[in-house]
């Protein structure tokens, strides 16, 4: 496979954010919901199933993206966001297993760990985002 120029690196890295950052919404509203009591453990656990699956998706096809080499480490970035995210992905489906099996007290901690680290992720997955966002413009300025 040929290598990507910058500009379609940071094209594709730009649509697998807004991907990510699409499914980061839904992974909030799970967890949200969950911790009010809003939405039922099965129903949690298809809608994460769901997110999870769409990582996978997502980091495959970018992953098999032949970057620049002026770009790897952007590149590492955005896996490493992905791969953060399905962690918090099976940190919640924990939860929702320990309660499933009457551990409430280990569903409340993994509860507890997941929204912790989606919050931390969020910081990360925003400066990614706009890292990306700006080698992005500043790639369009500098073409006018």
């Amino acid at each position: 496979m040929m290598e990507l120029t910058k500009r379609q690196f940071l094209k594709k890295s730009a649509k697998c954010m807004d991907e990510t950052g699409g499914l980061l919404l839904l992974l909030k509203e799970i967890i949200d919901n969950e911790s009010q009591g809003k939405i039922s453990n099965s129903e949690a656990s298809k809608k994460l199933d769901i997110i999870r699956k769409e990582i996978e998706v997502i980091f495959y096809e970018f992953e098999k993206l032949n970057s620049p080499s002026r770009c790897s480490s952007l590149k590492q970035k955005v896996l490493n966001i992905l791969i953060n995210m399905q962690e918090i992905v099976v940190i919640n489906s924990e939860s929702l297993y320990a309660a499933k099996e009457g551990l409430n007290g280990q569903s409340q901690k993994k509860l507890s760990e997941s929204r912790a680290r989606l919050e931390k992720f969020r910081k990360d997955f925003h400066d990614v985002t706009k890292r990306v966002n700006v080698l992005l413009t500043e790639k369009k300025s500098s073409k006018t």
